[in-house]
């Protein structure tokens, strides 16, 4: 998304060009191998692992550190593995995100009028927190090592599996008129009753 919002905002009259349905089919089946590749190395790797500690994942979901917690075997080149291959991918979507933002910003400062510019960094709004919840949840609890007590992997696990799913659609609809409209009728209806 942050490709698409460079293009868009950086060089709109190439946009219909570069994110042609061909392109987006390529991004995407680029992200998806990627995270196939990655995830398929992570299982072989886990099955091979003998696990005596019991069968409770101490999680909100089946994750990899908790399911390292369960090995016998000593796990640590695994963990070690896990975090670079999650550091080496999430580096580079950070990088992707922040250069393409960047010029995004970039853009919109050398813009001489300011409703313009307004108006293209509101339309990043909504995917920069959105990007900024998801990498910030997920740069926590899976970027660094185990840790006996895990209650605090536990409530991020949850804001990265739920909470961020679940006020993503809140986050991409605050721009929206509509939705503007139906909450400032709400709040004004609510306070009539007070």
């Amino acid at each position: 998304m942050a490709y698409d919002r460079y293009i868009a905002i950086c060089h709109p009259l190439l946009y219909p060009m570069q994110m042609n349905p061909s392109h987006c089919v390529n991004l995407a089946v680029l992200s998806w191998s990627i995270g196939f590749l990655n995830s398929l190395c992570q299982t072989l790797h886990l099955a091979s692992l003998p696990y005596c500690k019991g069968n409770k994942v101490d999680n909100f979901f089946c994750d990899i550190p908790p399911l390292l917690k369960l090995s016998c075997e000593h796990s640590k080149y695994l963990e070690l593995f896990v975090l670079l291959i999650g550091e080496c991918i999430l580096a580079g979507d950070l990088v992707l995100t922040i250069t393409s933002y960047i010029f995004i910003i970039r853009m919109v400062l050398t813009t001489p009028r300011k409703s313009a510019s307004y108006k293209m960094f509101s339309t990043c709004g909504s995917h920069l927190t959105v990007v900024t919840l998801f990498f910030g949840t997920l740069l926590m609890p899976y970027l660094h090592p185990s840790s006996p007590s895990s209650g605090q992997d536990k409530v991020l696990a949850v804001i990265y599996g739920v909470i961020t799913p679940l006020i993503n659609p809140f986050i991409y609809s605050i721009r929206n008129t509509d939705f503007q409209k139906a909450i400032e009728k709400s709040i004004l209806h609510r306070n009539s009753y007070c």
